[in-house]
């Protein structure tokens, strides 16, 4: 009878961290190989996500309530809010805020990521006072967050809190586009 020993985990760790980060089929892939490969394949699949619309949110909000676990894996997340094309009437103010789900998804990965980036369409502006008391809140903690070092804002919320910059002295990296005072 032959015993197979398992790799160490430092090992099949390395492994996973020499593959590309691009390359999702190949981590997707080390996760189905067995229970030691999934943890570091999971860290890497999802250290950056993309939200470029409603749907790809709800995904994430559903995937996270089911594999809660997740969220501590989430290093940065990148958001843009823009409908398909890049441009949207003058009334509709897009998907984030009238996107009950966001402030939770928002509080959710708070405590996990380092770097932030929030897109809103530079055609339609955003008011501070149109978002939600509850999205106001969790952008506010996020900003606020002491593990967060990174923060993009572009074609931003016009009437941005004007005590916000004072917590932007720890950040490694701030940029601010079209963001008003």
């Amino acid at each position: 009878m032959k015993f197979v020993h398992p790799l160490p985990q430092d090992i099949i760790t390395h492994v996973i961290g020499e593959i590309s980060d691009d390359d999702f089929d190949t981590l997707e892939q080390c996760s189905l190989v067995s229970r030691s490969f999934v943890a570091p394949s999971q860290k890497r699949i999802f250290s950056v996500i993309h939200i470029p619309d409603r749907k790809i949110c709800h995904c994430l909000h559903g995937l996270l309530t089911r594999s809660p676990h997740i969220a501590s894996y989430i290093r940065e997340l990148h958001i843009v809010d823009q409908v398909e094309g890049g441009w949207r009437p003058s009334h509709n103010k897009g998907w984030i805020p009238s996107y009950d789900l966001f402030p939770h998804l928002l509080q959710t990965i708070r405590p996990y990521l380092r770097s932030f980036s929030l897109a809103f369409n530079e055609y339609t502006p955003i008011e501070w006072h149109e978002l939600s008391d509850e999205l106001q809140s969790s952008l506010l903690d996020l900003f606020k967050s002491p593990n967060l070092s990174s923060l993009n804002l572009s074609y931003q919320c016009n009437q941005i809190p004007k005590f916000l910059p004072g917590h932007f002295e720890p950040f490694e990296e701030i940029r601010l586009f079209s963001s008003l005072w």
